[in-house]
C-alpha cells in the first residue's frame, strides 16, 4: 500500500487575527501561494460581517480586478467603470426646499455591494484553498516570541497557537495593537506611545438601515435614491443613501455631529439600536426626499454606531507583528473607504510575505517594508476622510460664510486625494523593489 506523502513544512506560518474583510482579502490573496499556512483567528462564534453597503471606488476596483474577484463582484449587480464618471448628487437639505450642491465625478465611480454578499465571496474562495483554516471564538488576549522562535498567542478562552508571522486585522479595539504599543512603549522607554491604543470619539454618531426598494418607491416612485447616490447634507447632520444587491435593497447612513467632544473617549456601547421615530426627528423641517426617507424607516431595524478613531501610528510593524485595516488606520466613513483601505492593505502586505525571499528570518524587515509603503497613502486618506466629514456638517473650522460652491470644490478634493491617486499597483511594485534590494539574493 502506498504512503500517504508527508506535506512539506510551509516556508511561512502566518496568523491573520480577525476574519473582517481585511483578514479575509489577505487570506485569500496568500492562498496564492502553496508554502505559506494561513491561520484565521476569529473572535465571534461564526463568520459574519456587521454592516450594509460597502462602496467600491477605483483604486478598490483595481485591487480586486488584479486579485481575480472582478467577475464575482461585479455580478452582484454593479459594474467598474473607467475615467471620471458621476457618483454622489450632493444637496444642501436643511431647508423646505433642498438645492443641489454639486454632482461629485469620481474616477472608476460607485460600485456599491451589500457588505455580506461580499464577505460571502471571500468566505467561498476560501473554502476549497488546503493552505488555509478559521478558528472562530478565538479573541486574542496577548502574543509573546522567543529569540529566533515562533510567536505563541494566548487566547481568552486558554488555547494557544504557533505563527511565525501575526497580522492584526482585529479592528478598532485590536487587542494586537495594544500588544505591540505596550511593547514598543516599554523597549523604547516612551509611555506615550500607549496612547495609540485606546479609541478616541470623533464627535459623530451613525445610524445605519436598509431599506426595501419598493418600500420607498411606494411612498415617492420618483425618489432621487432609488436611481443612483444622493447625499443630503445640512448643519451638524448629514445622510447617503444608495442601491446595493441589485437595485433591491438601498443603503441609508445618517449622521450627528458634535464636534466639541471630538478626541474625548466615549463613555457608553458604541453600538446599540435607535428608535426610527427619534432618528427621524432630528431631521425635521428637510426638504421632501429627506422626508419620504423618514418615512420609509419606520418599522425597520436601525443601528446606532458611535465612531471613533485611532491617533495615527508611527509604525504598522514591530518585529514579526503588522496591523491591517481598522486597527492600523480606523477612520471616519465620510470617504467610504475603511474597507477599501483594508483591501490596499492586504494587497500590498501578501506579495512581500509570497515572495520567496521572505524567510521566517527576515520576515521583520518584509513587514517594515509593509508598513513605509502604506503609511503615507493610508494618511491621505485618514486626513480626508476627516476633513469630509466637517464639510458634509457644514463646518470650516476658522472660516465663516463658505459658499456651497467652495464646499462642493472641496469636498470633490477629498474625493480626488482618496480615489483618484496613483495605482495601488505602484505601491506593490515599490514595496517589491524595497525588499529585492534588501534581502533577495
Amino acid at each position: 500500500m502506498d504512503s500517504i506523502p508527508t506535506p512539506p513544512e510551509p516556508r511561512l506560518r502566518v496568523a491573520i487575527v480577525g476574519a473582517g474583510v481585511g483578514g479575509l482579502t489577505l487570506a485569500y490573496a496568500l492562498s496564492k501561494a502553496d508554502d505559506i499556512r494561513v491561520d484565521v483567528y476569529e473572535a465571534a462564534k461564526q463568520l459574519a460581517e456587521i454592516g450594509a453597503g460597502i462602496g467600491l471606488f477605483w483604486r478598490s476596483q483595481r485591487v480586486l480586478t488584479d486579485l481575480g474577484l472582478k467577475d464575482a463582484v461585479t455580478a452582484l449587480g454593479s459594474t467598474f467603470q473607467d475615467g471620471y464618471v458621476p457618483a454622489f448628487r450632493c444637496r444642501k437639505s436643511n431647508q423646505p426646499e433642498g438645492e443641489d450642491i454639486k454632482q461629485m465625478r469620481i474616477k472608476g465611480g460607485l460600485t456599491a455591494v451589500h457588505r455580506a454578499e461580499f464577505y460571502d465571496i471571500l468566505v467561498q474562495k476560501l473554502a476549497s484553498t488546503s493552505q488555509y483554516a478559521t478558528h472562530t471564538s478565538k479573541r486574542l488576549v496577548s502574543y509573546s516570541s522567543t529569540p529566533d522562535g515562533p510567536l505563541t498567542l494566548l487566547f481568552e478562552d486558554g488555547t494557544t497557537a504557533e505563527a511565525d508571522v501575526v497580522i492584526g486585522s482585529d479592528g478598532l479595539r485590536s487587542a494586537t495593537r495594544a500588544n505591540m504599543y505596550k511593547a514598543l512603549a516599554a523597549e523604547t522607554g516612551n509611555p506615550d506611545l500607549e496612547d495609540h491604543i485606546r479609541a478616541k470619539f470623533t464627535g459623530t454618531v451613525s445610524y445605519r438601515t436598509v431599506i426595501p426598494r419598493e418600500k420607498l418607491a411606494a411612498i415617492n416612485p420618483n425618489h432621487r435614491v432609488l436611481t443612483g447616490p444622493v447625499q443630503y447634507l445640512g448643519t451638524d447632520k448629514h445622510m447617503v443613501a444608495y442601491p446595493i444587491s441589485k437595485g433591491r435593497l438601498l443603503n441609508l447612513a445618517m449622521f450627528e455631529c458634535r464636534f466639541d467632544q471630538e478626541d474625548t473617549e466615549y463613555e457608553g456601547p458604541w453600538v446599540t439600536k435607535a428608535e426610527p421615530e427619534d432618528v427621524a426627528k432630528k431631521f425635521e423641517g428637510w426638504e421632501p426626499e429627506v422626508a419620504d426617507l423618514m418615512k420609509a424607516i419606520q418599522g425597520l431595524s436601525i443601528g446606532s454606531w458611535v465612531i471613533n478613531v485611532v491617533k495615527p501610528l508611527p509604525t504598522f510593524a514591530h518585529g514579526q507583528v503588522a496591523l491591517l485595516g481598522d486597527a492600523a488606520h480606523a477612520m471616519t466613513p465620510l470617504q467610504g473607504a475603511g474597507a477599501g483601505q483594508a483591501m490596499e492593505d492586504a494587497y500590498v502586505l501578501a506579495p512581500l510575505l509570497r515572495h520567496p525571499s521572505t524567510t521566517r528570518k527576515n520576515v521583520a524587515r518584509a513587514l517594515s517594508i509593509y508598513s513605509q509603503i502604506r503609511m503615507p497613502g493610508a494618511k491621505i486618506v485618514v486626513d480626508m476622510s476627516r476633513e469630509n466629514s466637517y464639510l458634509s456638517a457644514f463646518r470650516t473650522p476658522g472660516e465663516d460664510n463658505v459658499p456651497l460652491s467652495e464646499l462642493g470644490e472641496r469636498m470633490q478634493r477629498c474625493w480626488e486625494m482618496t480615489h483618484g491617486r496613483n495605482d495601488p499597483l505602484d505601491d506593490v511594485n515599490k514595496a517589491l523593489e524595497l525588499l529585492e534590494k534588501e534581502i533577495a539574493p
